[in-house]
């Protein structure tokens, strides 16, 4: 079982990696040492160095979430991931605003997650893999 400090660790190391490495995520390494050499410091990002990603921040909602419900409630999470939505998110992916607005809208989380899915693989083009 984690210890208090232990969860507090796993939360500060996964925001401190997410921040490092949101401003060349998606770059190949030969890019990042190209125009970084060894990233070992904040640069800027889509959000300023050091900040909050919206990885960072929807895992921190997932964790208060567990832990003031005592375990996963989905109407929970979800009503969290909304409230910061509308909060003015920064960084938030085309898909995942799409499926926050239709909760935000009314639908359930279920509900709009799987219309979400469905419009992304009706977009994505087929590989024939």
């Amino acid at each position: 079982m984690a210890t208090h400090d232990g969860s507090t660790g796993v939360l500060l190391g996964l925001a401190c990696g997410d921040a490092l490495g949101e401003p060349v995520e998606g770059w190949s390494a030969d890019r990042i040492a190209a125009e970084h050499g060894t990233l070992t410091e904040f640069v800027q990002g889509r959000v300023p160095p050091g900040g909050l990603t919206d990885d960072t921040e929807q895992a921190l909602r997932v964790a208060r979430s567990l832990v003031e419900c005592d375990g996963f409630d989905p109407d929970d999470a979800s009503r969290r991931f909304v409230e910061w939505y509308e909060g003015g998110a920064v960084g938030i992916g085309g898909l995942t605003r799409r499926v926050l607005r239709r909760i935000a809208d009314g639908d359930d989380w279920e509900r709009a997650a799987r219309v979400g899915k469905t419009a992304r693989r009706a977009a994505t083009p087929a590989t024939g893999a």
